[in-house]
């Protein structure tokens, strides 16, 4: 009954807001981030996986004629021991030597869930490595090409400097996808459904363009799905400068701006 208790771990995780926070807190941070994270779930489910194995050993260890009558036996090895003697494949003709037939089965059965979940770690494992690979490589590339137009028109060094400098912030990170790389991956009533539900926010914040929204539906849908572009920035970058002509109106969506003379 214990064993089946932690088994709704899962369901209150999900329906307790906690899966949905930690998704958002993971979502803005950096990849290493969600790497270690990633690492750590998984070693706290081979744990789960571990406790739950060893409880059935011993299970079936305690029937009539199980490995548990053994004294010698027992006093040797500890019940996880005695578990995890039996996962490796190779001792796959040993298992089928056991006295029992619940042993037998319990130990092909958890050679192949382990054979299966090392395949999902490994998996795991393998992917953010390649995603650590693949920005380091974008970063690389991305300095590469700054270095190769500033050795064919030099600069001056200060402005090298603060080149090479936002390189090294910025340049590697991964900007999020724009509403014009959906478009082609969605139908358009919902491609325009997800764009008036995602700017309308930023409308509701102007009290002109608000009250327009308001009476007229098919403005708001024109305004959020042909007019808005999304401008993705990094900190201390120049928007526009002094006496340039205006051409675009900007709706500051998250962060703040500051004007200077």
């Amino acid at each position: 009954m214990q064993l089946l208790r932690l088994c709704t771990l899962p369901y209150y995780y999900e329906h307790s807001g906690v899966a949905a926070f930690t998704h958002n807190v993971l979502r803005k941070t950096s990849r290493e981030v969600r790497a270690t994270w990633n690492v750590s779930w998984m070693g706290l489910a081979s744990l789960f996986c571990l406790h739950c194995l060893t409880c059935a050993w011993f299970g079936v260890g305690s029937q009539m004629g199980g490995w548990t009558e053994d004294a010698q036996l027992a006093r040797r090895n500890c019940t996880a021991l005695q578990a995890l003697s039996r996962l490796p494949p190779a001792r796959i003709t040993e298992n089928m030597e056991l006295q029992t037939q619940a042993e037998r089965l319990l130990a092909v059965l958890s050679t192949a869930l382990a054979v299966l979940f090392a395949s999902i770690f490994t998996s795991v494992v393998t992917n953010d490595i390649s995603d650590l690979r693949r920005l380091k490589r974008i970063k690389k590339e991305a300095e590469d090409k700054l270095c190769d137009f500033l050795e064919a028109h030099p600069v001056p060094q200060s402005l090298e400097q603060q080149l090479s400098s936002y390189a090294r912030r910025h340049m590697s990170r991964v900007a999020p996808p724009g509403k014009e790389e959906l478009a082609g991956s969605l139908p358009h009533f919902l491609y325009e459904e997800l764009c008036r539900e995602a700017f309308t926010p930023v409308v509701s914040g102007h009290s002109l363009l608000h009250s327009l929204c308001s009476k007229y539906t098919a403005f708001q849908r024109e305004l959020c799905v042909r007019c808005f572009v999304e401008w993705h920035i990094m900190a201390q970058e120049t928007l526009f400068l002094p006496g340039g002509q205006c051409e675009s109106l900007l709706f500051v969506v998250r962060g703040v701006i500051t004007y200077s003379k």
